[in-house]
């Protein structure tokens, strides 16, 4: 105890001597009536210690304490941030011109230039020329050839023995034009006329014609027989060619929702500038508010600092907005297809079209049905479908031997001159006919069991991918939904949040006016108030982005657009005689 209490009167004898060196350090002198005799002064040189104190500035962080706050300088400098560089940049950033644009322009442009509806078009013309190319195997050919022969040669020894003949000359023409070719049945036929022209040694070297017209057919029994088979390409070009136009549309109704999103980018890029003008016209003002309470000694130089840093970060959040407009700009030109010397490429985009408050009524299950019913992919999966059927069926015939029946007739004439041939088909001087069975059967058929085998899995494997195609649909069409949902929930409480920033920033204002509030508390207002605002426009534009989802997973977004699709009408092909005559340029 007797420890304790010299503890307490030595800190209490320390406390009070410490006061009153204090007090007498702020007492002035004592008035002297009778002042002693002066001396010369000497002047007292102050201790090394502070000295150094006096001539070294205000230590920072100290080495050995790397973590130690910096002393606070009694003085502040109001100008240790410029503002001008930032007003320079964002000068330098403002564009001279602008040019509006409309969403519809925009969609409008795109079915016109977009690069990639352009390239699937491609598809569907390549799949009319298929079917093109697989009628062709059903065009008839026609066929001709024309011969000329001459022999000399020595006679044998018994020619020459009993006809006096050394020598044997032959002189012979052959000539030969008809049309063959192929019927839907599988039926070939085979017409033409022969004409034969000698003279030789044995007839006295008188002419002779001869020859007449044939006419061949051979019909299939088993293997490449029926319209089933043999119109197969046919078939599956056609289905192409529609499946070809599916993807068209789907491509068309991809790129003009992705132009349709980028347009909404931009508009939402161009909101969140005027959010953030608005932020920096906010700091600005009170700026000002500052200035002029420091002006007239209500205000703190702290204050003043605090808003000048606080317009800072707002410029340079004005910077990265510009910088974002030009982003989404430059991406929406990219989709639009915007060429040099188009206005769109010489001047700022400026959108026309702004969201519109939403009131339509969305049901899932009406969505899901209308996807089911006009999705193209849908339609697309189902000819790959037939399409697989159908290779099944020529492999499934192609399993058969080959049983073919075919007959001929022929019917013409000879005689000295080349009429006799003609007026023989007419009168059938010579006639023929005949009658070919021909079979074969491929032992193992491995060749045609395999096919037959492949052509089974690929159509397990089409319906497979049908069902596939409908299940992610489906998803697609509830995350759709789900989208709008909730930013339809994002958009109402972000409008409340930021009505509510506004009447706490004004309030705040009201505070720092009334000297009960600081700078940097109505800073933080003004940060919240903008953080609403940005949120207000990210779930306005993301609800419009979401029902144009919506719409593309339902398949119905060209008819909400009032566009009707329409598959792009193929070239007309080169002609026939321009086709076949040579040394023609083709392109």
């Amino acid at each position: 105890m007797s420890s304790l209490r010299l503890v307490f009167a030595g800190t209490f004898i320390l406390v009070l001597a410490a006061a009153g060196a204090v007090h007498a350090a702020e007492a002035p002198p004592p008035a002297q009536t009778n002042p002693p005799s002066p001396e010369p002064a000497r002047p007292v040189e102050p201790p090394a210690a502070a000295e150094d104190a006096a001539e070294s500035p205000a230590p920072g962080v100290s080495e050995a304490e790397p973590y130690a706050a910096p002393r606070f300088q009694e003085k502040i400098d109001l100008d240790a941030i410029q503002l001008e560089p930032f007003y320079e940049k964002l000068a330098a950033k403002a564009a001279p011109e602008e040019t509006p644009l409309t969403l519809e322009e925009c969609i409008r442009r795109a079915l016109k230039s977009n690069l990639d509806i352009q390239i699937v078009s491609f598809g569907a013309l390549k799949s009319a020329a298929d079917i093109l190319a697989a009628k062709g195997e059903f065009d008839p050919i026609g066929v001709g050839s024309m011969t000329y022969t001459e022999t000399e040669q020595q006679a044998s020894s018994q020619i020459f023995a009993y006809g006096g003949i050394s020598a044997i000359e032959d002189y012979r023409a052959h000539g030969q034009a008809g049309i063959q070719g192929k019927l839907h049945w599988g039926t070939q036929y085979d017409v033409s006329m022969v004409v034969d022209w000698e003279e030789n040694t044995f007839n006295y070297f008188i002419k002779e014609w001869s020859g007449g017209l044939s006419v061949s057919l051979t019909q299939p029994l088993l293997r490449g027989r029926g319209k089933a088979v043999n119109l197969a390409r046919v078939r599956i070009a056609r289905n192409s060619e529609e499946a070809a136009e599916y993807q068209l549309k789907i491509q068309t109704m991809s790129s003009l929702a992705e132009v349709i999103k980028a347009y909404w980018d931009l508009v939402g890029a161009v909101e969140q500038l005027k959010v953030r003008q608005s932020s920096m016209t906010n700091a600005e003002r009170l700026l000002t508010l500052n200035e002029k309470r420091l002006e007239i000694g209500t205000g703190a130089a702290i204050d003043v600092v605090q808003a000048r840093a606080g317009l800072a970060a707002r410029q340079s959040e004005v910077i990265s907005a510009m910088s974002t407009i030009a982003d989404a700009i430059t991406r929406l030109r990219n989709l639009l297809n915007v060429e040099p010397g188009d206005p769109l490429q010489e001047k700022r985009i400026m959108p026309v079209d702004r969201p519109r408050p939403d009131d339509s009524e969305v049901s899932l299950q009406e969505s899901m049905a209308r996807a089911l019913e006009l999705r193209p992919e849908l339609q697309a999966a189902a000819l790959a479908i037939d399409n697989a059927r159908i290779n099944t069926t020529v492999a499934k015939n192609n399993l058969l031997p080959q049983l073919d029946v075919g007959g001929s007739v022929f019917q013409g004439a000879r005689g000295p001159e080349k009429y006799d041939v003609f007026e023989g088909v007419r009168d059938r001087d010579d006639n023929s006919m005949s009658v070919t069975v021909q079979g074969s059967v491929p032992i193992g058929n491995r060749t045609a069991r395999g096919q037959y085998q492949r052509s089974r899995i690929e159509i397990s494997e089409a319906e497979r991918q049908l069902e596939k195609v409908r299940q992610d649909i489906m998803l697609t069409v509830r995350m759709a939904y789900t989208a709008i949902e909730t930013n339809r929930t994002l958009v109402e409480s972000s409008t409340q949040s930021r009505k509510l920033q506004e009447v706490n920033v004004a309030a705040e204002e009201k505070l720092l006016e009334l000297g009960l509030a600081s700078s940097y508390q109505v800073l933080d207002m003004q940060d919240d108030l903008t953080a609403a605002q940005s949120q207000e426009v990210q779930a306005s534009i993301a609800l419009e982005k979401a029902f144009v989802d919506l719409r593309l997973a339902e398949g119905s977004l060209l008819d909400l657009l009032g566009i009707e699709f329409v598959p792009p009408l193929p070239d007309p092909p080169i002609g026939f005689v321009r086709s076949v005559v040579p040394f023609v340029n083709k392109d």
